[in-house]
């Protein structure tokens, strides 16, 4: 097993090297050409609501299907992680199990729990930074890290949108406050389910190890 994203982990230790491990791993480690399927996914949502498929240029027709995709997705990511806990005794899915319980749970209750969420993601990364060995099967594994990456690129993007910060970088380049991106709510829907499929997929990528080398 590759240990140097644990490695890594374990360099950065304090917050202020925590930025410089990031970079030197997404040099290293990061599958860089996942980047584009956020990318291909946008042109394709973009695509079928400017051409209006199935009604999806209203964004209340194409809102409700990825409410039932996104919460499903998660929903699959908390089932494989506890899963593959039971069967494999490895802690990382324990750790992952938390997670998809803080981000289902984000989904569920809607943005006004999203301190809730915020707050776990500050715990589990403590207890990573703090015990990076009994994660060691999703930091060595460099799909899983990389799909996790992913996710949080999928969800930032997503927020982008969905707080105006799109919007605005548009008007100062079109000096036009009225411009507003096109069909925009369907692509931060879609960017969000993106994000839950990589982490379905990051549970689904780590590795299983013999049983002895189980932290």
């Amino acid at each position: 097993m590759d240990t140097r994203p644990l490695q890594a982990f374990q360099n950065g230790g304090a917050v202020h090297r925590f930025g410089t491990s990031l970079l030197a791993w997404a040099r290293r480690d990061f599958i860089w050409g996942l980047m584009i399927v956020p990318l291909l996914l946008v042109l394709l949502i973009y695509w079928l609501s400017e051409a209006n498929f199935q009604g999806w240029q209203d964004s209340d027709v194409f809102k409700p299907l990825m409410e039932i995709l996104h919460p499903g997705l998660l929903s699959g990511f908390l089932v494989v992680s506890l899963v593959r806990l039971l069967i494999s005794r490895d802690r990382t899915f324990a750790f992952l199990a938390v997670l998809a319980a803080f981000v289902l749970g984000r989904e569920i209750m809607g943005q006004g729990s999203s301190f809730i969420l915020f707050a776990g993601l500050i715990l589990l990364f403590a207890y990573g930074n703090k015990h990076p060995d009994r994660i060691a099967s999703l930091l060595g594994s460099r799909w899983a890290t990389s799909f996790l990456a992913m996710c949080f690129v999928c969800y930032l993007t997503s927020q982008l949108l969905d707080r105006g910060v799109v919007k605005r970088i548009g008007w100062l380049i079109f000096w036009d406050t009225s411009w507003q991106p096109p069909h925009a709510s369907n692509l931060e829907e879609a960017l969000e389910s993106l994000g839950g499929l990589f982490l379905l997929l990051m549970a689904l990528a780590i590795p299983r190890l013999p049983r002895r080398l189980v932290a």
